[in-house]
């Protein structure tokens, strides 16, 4: 089994665990002690130019490609009323009464596929174009907590555009 394989093994159950954090320090320490780096410098720049995946992205990537996988377990917005909104083609958050059940692969994949951004989401029906997609946009925002992706207002491309997406 290769790093890839064994860090995301089941990641969409336990990536949101208060230990997941221990992991991705792991992460960033291998890096340095392969690139040389010291201690206190930034491994960011490391995640984006050798297009690996820091451990919360490849969280938010494993949540996405369940949501894709299984979208007949997920209603659109669209289904519960005919407004032509903003967020109409996004997916429902349904309500939530249980912290257990707020913090499981379902409702966090709710909310992550909900703010990828459009080019990503319009190319859902597209497996293919979509995953490579996805993993780009990724590769190019190497995020180092979950909250940060979240608080990212509206993402963007960066040097690549949706020209870039057709394989």
């Amino acid at each position: 089994m290769g790093y890839h394989e064994a860090l995301s093994y089941g990641i969409i159950f336990w990536g949101a665990s208060t230990t997941a954090s221990k992991v991705f320090i792991l992460q960033k320490k291998t890096l340095r002690i392969i690139y040389n780096i010291k201690p206190r410098d930034s491994c960011r720049k490391l995640f984006r130019d050798n297009q690996i995946m820091t451990f919360y992205s490849l969280y938010l990537y494993s949540l996405t490609l369940f949501v894709v996988k299984n979208k007949g377990f997920f209603d659109p917005n669209n289904t519960f009323h005919q407004y032509n909104t903003r967020t109409n083609k996004n997916l429902h958050l349904p309500s939530i009464h249980l912290r257990k059940y707020a913090k499981g692969p379902y409702v966090n994949g709710i909310k992550v596929f909900n703010h990828l951004p459009h080019n990503i989401k319009t190319l859902e029906h597209n497996p293919v174009k979509f995953k490579n997609a996805l993993k780009n946009f990724f590769h190019q925002h190497p995020f180092y907590s979950i909250k940060e992706y979240f608080e990212q207002g509206n993402l963007t491309w960066g040097s690549f555009g949706q020209r870039d997406l057709l394989f």
